[in-house]
């Protein structure tokens, strides 16, 4: 099955969206894998939950991940 789910985003507990970025110089990259990598985090980052989205290519449906993380 996990290879019909892909990553399209991840939100930040904050309510801000991480899509992927094609720059590559931005705080927030999502990688081709779907993990989020945070370039030059710094402590506040690490007050933050993140949560990913998740999309089932069979269906459409988008959902987020049941568990959030946290640095």
């Amino acid at each position: 099955m996990k290879e019909f789910l892909i990553v399209t985003s991840w939100t930040r507990d904050d309510g801000l969206v991480i899509v992927h970025h094609k720059n590559a110089g931005a705080k927030y990259i999502v990688l081709r894998d779907g993990e989020l990598h945070i370039r030059n985090a710094a402590r506040s980052d690490s007050f933050r939950k993140y949560r990913c989205l998740i999309k089932n290519l069979l269906t459409g449906n988008v959902t987020p991940s049941v568990s959030s993380g946290q640095l």
